[in-house]
């Protein structure tokens, strides 16, 4: 099952591609899911680097996708970021490969994360891409 994962503290959008076969499986991990575990995927040493004089967007995403990785299982893959600066075809293409995973899943605060089990609906991707665009022009 590959998980759209949109991570609100980043502002960053992931592709998981998890350990589970079926949404059941999915569901069920999730609701076993110790959602404390999200801050540290977000914020331990090494995910929270940042593009700098000694850092590359290369090593953020690496670190990022290894975060996840050791938390979640299953293979991460990082396509947008707040600290990317992406042209809109850049974004169309990153939406489009978001916008053919099966699932969406918010991860923010532990109390308002939460796994999304219905189909992704095209509006809103078109709009969430849109707020982005808006938000790095500010």
């Amino acid at each position: 099952m590959k998980v759209w994962i949109e991570e609100e503290y980043g502002y960053a959008d992931y592709i998981w591609e998890s350990p589970f076969e079926t949404k059941d499986e999915l569901n069920e991990w999730w609701e076993s899911f110790d959602k404390k575990q999200i801050p540290k995927i977000v914020f331990d040493t090494g995910s929270n680097l940042t593009v700098g004089e000694n850092t590359s967007i290369e090593e953020v995403i690496e670190n990022r996708e290894k975060m996840y990785q050791n938390v979640l299982g299953g293979k991460i893959s990082l396509k947008c970021h707040s600290q990317f600066s992406m042209e809109e075809d850049e974004w169309d293409q990153a939406y489009n490969e978001l916008k053919s995973c099966n699932l969406f899943m918010h991860f923010h605060e532990e109390e308002d994360s939460y796994l999304h089990s219905a189909e992704i609906d095209p509006q809103w991707v078109e709009d969430s891409k849109q707020e982005r665009l808006e938000n790095e022009n500010i």
